[in-house]
Order: structure tokens, then C-alpha cells, then sequence
């Protein structure tokens, strides 16, 4: 079996067995001392999803190894550098961090209730920059949020690549 299969698989059980963890944390059972979160979703396989849709572009993507760096998260051979924030149905008010500064593309993934990828979207800081500028109201450092990628979010309007097929080749 390829190594790529074998990490999908390990993705994948580890998706459903947070998903029981956290359904028994929600119950009376956990008598409430079961609370708070990590990021292993969104740090170690966001980044995973995201290197693999930049690997199948040819853009030979390398995960950043220091995980406290702020502003991004994946190096291309080309020099770019890729921030990548997942959101999962776990985030009850469907946002998380601030953009950073330091990027030059940024992919937001979105997962399901059965944690499996909704849509990936991918944009430019450029085309980020356009939209940021020609709208009233919002941050040049916005929260990320689910609905960036709504019909009417950010991705959208900027008219950036947005991914909702073949998602299961990812995860």
C-alpha cells in the first residue's frame, strides 16, 4: 500500500474516533469533564489536504516543519507561501484565527458532519487584497470563516478557485 493511502486511512480514523470522543464529551456520561479542543484538524491534516492538492499542481509544496510560525503553514518550489486554516462542524461559530500578513495564497478547507471535505477554496494574497479594499467594512486581516466560501463570501467575489468535487481524493 502507498504511503499516501496509508496516511488518508490514519486521517480518516482519526476523524471518526474524535467524532465518537467528542459525541460521549457532549453526553451526560462525560459529567462535563471532557471540555476544550486541539488543533491536530486543522494544523496536521489541513495542511495535509492542502500539500496534497499543491503536490497534484506540480508546485512541489513543503509542509513548514516549525509549527509556531504565524503566517503560513506550506513553502512551494516557487517560493510561494501557502496559510491554510480548516474549519470543521466543531466550530460552532464557523471562524477561527486571523489571516496573518505573510502569505501568498491561502486555502480554506471546510469539513462536513461526517468530516469529510465540503469545498476548498484557494486564493491569491492579490485577489484577497481586491476584495479587502474595494469593500466596506472589512478587515485587511479578517477572521477566517466558513463563509468566505459561501455564495456571497470573499472566495466569491474574488471570483477565486473553489473546489467542491472529487474532495474524497484528498481525505
Amino acid at each position: 500500500m502507498d504511503s499516501l493511502k496509508i496516511i488518508k486511512q490514519n486521517c480518516n480514523k482519526y476523524l471518526l474516533a474524535r467524532k465518537k470522543f467528542l459525541e460521549f464529551a457532549e453526553s451526560p456520561q462525560s459529567k462535563g469533564l471532557l471540555v476544550g479542543n486541539d488543533n491536530i484538524i486543522g494544523s496536521r491534516i489541513g495542511e495535509f489536504i492542502a500539500w496534497q492538492l499543491l503536490k497534484e499542481e506540480g508546485r512541489k509544496p513543503e509542509i513548514n516543519p516549525q509549527n509556531n510560525t504565524k503566517d503560513y503553514d506550506i513553502t512551494c518550489g516557487d517560493g510561494k507561501k501557502i496559510t491554510v486554516k480548516l474549519i470543521s462542524v466543531e466550530n460552532k461559530i464557523g471562524r477561527t484565527t486571523r489571516i496573518g500578513n505573510e502569505w501568498d495564497e491561502f486555502i480554506l478547507i471546510l469539513l462536513n458532519k461526517k468530516y469529510k471535505i465540503s469545498s476548498i477554496g484557494k486564493i491569491t494574497k492579490k485577489e484577497f487584497e481586491v476584495v479587502i479594499k474595494n469593500s466596506k467594512g472589512r478587515s485587511k486581516n479578517p477572521y477566517v470563516s466558513r463563509t468566505m466560501l459561501n455564495k456571497n463570501g470573499l472566495f466569491r467575489i474574488a471570483k477565486a478557485e473553489i473546489y467542491e468535487k472529487n474532495l474524497s481524493l484528498y481525505l
